[in-house]
């Protein structure tokens, strides 16, 4: 009887895992273009290093995944080296943790046009909090007509 319980409660738990819950499909335009040179960039290159700063956040459901946009990313010509821009993704219960920082960062800015991945694992129909770097988070539920333009400046504490 022991036996039976704990093999109801140990499948329980594993029901409520989220093990289909990954990132997928992460890339970006690259850095396009030197913003300013190295001796004009002072102090304006210090706000864009590790985690870079977009104008426009983009949430969508796109067949099943929730897409993830960043467009007119700010952040150093570090992003040119192959592994220059890392995302890294998470759910704790109903929260997103969406993580994207630099792993090279220089002394100079650049402009990135768009960065995207898709997130899967998702409910729909269920609400999450997408919590974007160490930004105030966002809520929203996940539904077929998800479609979230959020300026990203205005998340930021």
């Amino acid at each position: 009887m022991k036996k039976l319980l704990f093999v109801l409660f140990a499948t329980t738990l594993l029901a409520g895992c989220n093990r289909e819950f990954s990132s997928k499909d992460f890339t970006h335009t690259g850095c396009n273009k030197a913003t300013e040179t190295k001796a004009d960039a002072g102090e304006e290159v210090s706000r864009y290093m590790f985690m870079p700063v977009a104008d426009y956040l983009i949430l969508k459901y796109e067949g099943g995944d929730l897409r993830v946009i960043r467009r007119n990313l700010h952040a150093s010509c570090g992003v040119k080296t192959e592994d220059g821009l890392i995302c890294e993704v998470s759910l704790e219960g109903n929260t997103v943790h969406y993580l994207v920082y630099e792993t090279h960062s220089a002394n100079c800015p650049c402009d990135v046009n768009e960065m995207t991945s898709a997130v899967t694992g998702l409910q729909v129909g269920k609400q999450y909090i997408f919590q974007l770097n160490k930004y105030k988070p966002l809520s929203f539920t996940f539904t077929k007509d998800l479609f979230l333009v959020q300026d990203e400046l205005s998340l930021m504490e």
